[in-house]
């Protein structure tokens, strides 16, 4: 959606151009009539308004239309937080549009509308667009004044959270320190977000075989959570979930249980459940399990795991999302079989 949407609002702009300026220095030069000049100046400006409503580059919904670029920021972002994507993709869509049409450049607004459209990108699958935007942010939060600096460390923790995914570990390091940095010097502490950073340093550092490190950096990031009054249940998962998926990697079955199980429980606790990141739980249990030779608990976790994975089909409409679901759902499948065979 954001490539065509740029797209088109290039085509648009040009056509409004022409209706506006091409056209009516056109008929002066031939001294055609102001009546003539207006009804092709209309036409053109009715065929551009047909073409953004036809491609929903222009919502038809009245009260959206009418809408503050700021309120539909706000409701954007709502929606991204409860992960209602496509709400919060018509919402954010409408804001950014309004925010670039704008006589008077509100480099905040524009800021976290793009940092807003990342994390909707991001939370699709699509990092290389994700990046686009987040980077679109970082631009609109240099020039704004006075500089957010806790939006911005966000938006750098972010975008190296997509160089992590995307194996591009050079820049993933460079952007989280950057995070940790306006992390310290934004006016109040934020916990979350260097938990959060803090998370992705970690995951970094074991991809990259540094597990002390790793271990280190998740330590850390327990421990900013829980100085929160405001706990991101589902970041301080990712933490337990990462720390399980390390001992269980080195088979110290005892601690990846501990963790693991945690990471349910803090799933559990979130208002918005992401399907995909429980289910990936579930199934780390069952493989724990199974490896114990315990049979019971191996089939209970493999079993609540299909059950996730099948809403997480429904919570994740991407093409790449959906494929990982079902890329997880065979391993579940051979996993299965096997205990089938006992």
């Amino acid at each position: 959606m954001g490539n065509r949407h740029i797209f088109l609002k290039t085509i648009s702009s040009s056509l409004i151009k022409i209706a506006n300026k091409g056209v009516s220095v056109f008929y002066c030069k031939n001294h055609q009539n102001i009546h003539n000049r207006k009804y092709i100046q209309t036409t053109v400006l009715c065929g551009v308004f047909l073409l953004l409503l036809f491609t929903g580059c222009v919502n038809a919904d009245p009260e959206l239309r009418l809408m503050p670029p700021g309120e539909a920021l706000e409701i954007g972002l709502n929606y991204l937080h409860q992960g209602n994507l496509e709400g919060a993709e018509k919402y954010l869509q409408e804001a950014i549009t309004k925010y670039e049409n704008s006589d008077i450049i509100d480099h905040l607004g524009v800021a976290f509308t793009n940092y807003g459209l990342g994390s909707l990108h991001a939370q699709q699958g699509e990092l290389g667009i994700a990046e686009e935007y987040y980077n679109r942010a970082l631009e609109e939060f240099a020039q704004a004044s006075p500089l957010e600096y806790n939006a911005r460390a966000w938006t750098y923790r972010e975008l190296g959270t997509v160089y992590v995914k995307t194996k591009q570990y050079i820049k993933a390091k460079i952007f989280l320190e950057l995070a940790l940095t306006d992390f310290n010097l934004a006016e109040k502490t934020d916990y979350n977000g260097r938990g959060s950073t803090f998370l992705s340093l970690g995951i970094l550092a074991t991809m990259l075989e540094e597990n002390n490190l790793g271990r280190e950096n998740f330590s850390r990031a327990i421990e900013e959570f829980q100085k929160s009054t405001n706990i991101k249940y589902s970041e301080l998962a990712k933490v337990y979930f990462s720390l399980g998926v390390l001992f269980l990697k080195f088979e110290s079955l005892q601690k990846a249980e501990e963790y693991l199980l945690k990471a349910m429980n803090e799933h559990l606790k979130n208002e918005y459940i992401n399907h995909l990141q429980l289910a990936d739980t579930y199934y780390n249990l069952a493989i724990l399990y199974n490896t114990e030779n315990n049979l019971e608990l191996t089939r209970k976790f493999i079993d609540l795991a299909i059950d996730e994975y099948s809403r997480a089909k429904i919570q994740y409409e991407n093409v790449e999302a959906r494929a990982l679901v079902a890329q997880i759902e065979a391993q579940i499948k051979l996993l299965t079989d096997a205990l089938n065979e006992l």
